[in-house]
């Protein structure tokens, strides 16, 4: 085309360009004449077409060739390619490659820059030995795909980038990529299993989330890894449009937010190796925050005042957690390690789940009036005490604490309760719990009687798990006696007498004890127990609830 120059003309590749070499630079001698020392110069350089490997030249010829109007390399001198600059290595046959390649040019405009080493073509070996690509220009379209060897990406857009989409897949050498500056980039995919460092500043049209998407390499055997190695993400500059990030699974250590991310809605960053303390604030429209599976010790968020799902479980070390929450309804500390909750300023939670942590205090409060998922399994709660005001709690689970008395009378809502495996001696049900279907209360210390009395007032009980209890207080050492006059007496029961026999029970003899008015001694030796098993209800209620003689009424063990 008339005023543009060809570039690489047809015989260029068998020219000679002008050497550079390391020729000697002479200047004015010293006063005693010594020869001054040659300089050479600031970094190799091929001295001529000839001496590159001809699979980059090509490369960097299609380059050239699919942006002809800007002139990326000028002449067929390597060393005077000056628009487009190049860093060379030597091979092990002695020719060089290209080891590094920038383009520093605000108002260069290109069409389509492409970096893909196909397998299938001629061009297998095209810029191998590419360790970093750096662009600052007007990229329509940037794609770089399978370098072996490159190490680390820039791409700026000098803010008139028209680029839509930027895609940089790298192989298993490719540590960091940091794109900027492009006002049209709606999708970005970023991906290799070595990638360490991901910066992204001024990209104000990215918003949604499944447009910004991190991608593993592949196994030797063609399969994708799920994991990545993104050890960093550095968040900058004009992001307003963010409306989510979902950064799970990428082995991420380290979230820095340079920026306010106006419209972000859910930050989800579970699965990672978060560590230390995480600190988020300001994120106005923010509604949704995942940190689960996290090595983190201590949290603090707040000035979010949309933020209603927060889950911060599988954070074992957890220790400190400060929430200042005023919408949050949904609350996951599940498997940390805190010690203590205070939810009695949330006056929207509606879910609060904690279970397998250290938790020896929960405070409830007046405020705490829309609560009605609560999961406190497996910690060290000796009381919890829910305010009148906590009355909308339809599933209560408290299953593997030590808690000896619970109140569920102010409860009218109440549907389903499992509370196995505390210390339980008292527990109190409410009248008003007409959708009071399910409750487990096992492993317990809870008598016959009281059994009876929930029974009785929770008339839509459907699933009643009850067996074992071991009851407490009903044995006198000293006497070797045990104390079961209430359920002969009163509840009209029938208790039987078992000696331990090594790991198994089974019935005493008629001379290893004596019953006088309820109360068995035990006149034999070894381990003895007092127990019944069947039903402990009223005759009516069948065989509702049934105790065996695996999963027994314990009223008594002692050793004689």
């Amino acid at each position: 085309m008339k005023g543009k120059k060809m570039l690489f003309k047809p015989k260029s590749l068998l020219l000679c360009a002008a050497s550079l070499g390391f020729g000697l630079l002479m200047g004015a001698c010293s006063k005693d004449d010594s020869p001054v020392e040659p300089t050479p110069p600031a970094e190799e350089v091929p001295a001529t077409i000839a001496d590159c490997v001809p699979a980059d030249i090509e490369a960097l010829r299609a380059i050239a060739k699919a942006n002809p109007e800007i002139h990326l390399f000028e002449g067929n001198e390597p060393s005077r390619w000056k628009t487009v600059r190049l860093k060379w290595v030597k091979n092990e046959t002695g020719k060089y490659a290209v080891s590094a390649l920038s383009l520093e040019g605000k108002d260069v405009l290109i069409n389509d820059f492409v970096l893909h080493l196909d397998g299938g073509k001629k061009g297998n070996a095209v810029l191998s030995r590419l360790q970093r690509v750096d662009l600052t220009a007007a990229v329509k379209e940037a794609t770089i795909l399978a370098q072996p060897a490159l190490e680390t990406v820039r791409i700026n857009g000098a803010g008139k980038a028209k680029a839509e989409k930027v895609n940089v897949q790298g192989d298993k050498n490719l540590k960091e990529v940091a794109i900027e500056a492009m006002p049209q980039l709606t999708a970005l995919m970023l991906g290799g299993d070595a990638l360490e460092k991901v910066t992204l500043v001024d990209l104000p049209k990215l918003q949604d989330q499944s447009n910004l998407k991190f991608r593993a390499g592949y196994d030797d055997e063609g399969n994708q890894v799920e994991d990545t190695n993104l050890k960093e993400l550095v968040l900058g500059g004009d992001l307003s449009l963010l409306d989510g990030l979902y950064l799970r699974g990428l082995n991420l250590e380290k979230l820095t937010l340079q920026t306010s991310l106006p419209q972000l809605k859910s930050l989800t960053l579970n699965n990672n190796r978060l560590s230390g303390l995480f600190e988020l604030k300001g994120l106005a429209n923010l509604t949704i925050l995942n940190l689960a599976k996290n090595l983190l010790a201590a949290v603090k968020v707040s000035d979010c005042p949309k933020l209603e799902e927060f889950d911060a479980s599988a954070n074992k070390e957890l220790k400190e957690c400060e929430l200042v929450l005023p919408a949050l309804k949904w609350l996951d500390l599940n498997e940390t390690g805190l010690t203590g909750l205070d939810l009695s300023s949330f006056a929207n939670l509606k879910k609060a789940s904690a279970y397998s942590a250290k938790i020896a205090s929960v405070t409830l409060g007046n405020q705490n009036g829309k609560l009605s998922t609560v999961n406190f399994s497996d910690n060290q709660l000796a009381e919890l005490n829910f305010p009148k005001e906590v009355s909308s709690v339809y599933l209560l689970t408290l299953n593997k604490n030590a808690i000896k008395s619970l109140n569920l009378s102010t409860m009218p809502d109440l549907e389903r309760v499992s509370v196995n495996s505390n210390q339980l001696e008292d527990l109190k049900v409410g009248e008003e719990a007409e959708s009071f279907e399910e409750l487990e209360c096992k492993n317990n210390h809870l008598s016959a009687k009281l059994l009876r009395q929930i029974k009785n007032t929770l008339s839509a009980l459907n699933k009643w798990d009850i067996a074992p209890q071991y009851l407490l207080g009903r044995v006198d050492v000293e006497k070797k006696q045990i104390r079961a006059t209430e359920e002969i007496n009163e509840l009209e029961l029938t208790p039987k007498v078992q000696k331990k026999n090594g790991d198994k029970w089974a019935d005493a003899g008629a001379s290893d004890f004596r019953l006088e008015n309820g109360v068995y001694t035990i006149t034999g030796k070894g381990t003895f127990r007092v127990i019944c098993t069947g039903s402990i209800l009223e005759p009516g209620f069948g065989n509702f609830s049934m105790f065996s003689l695996s999963d027994p009424y314990v009223i008594g063990e002692v050793n004689a």
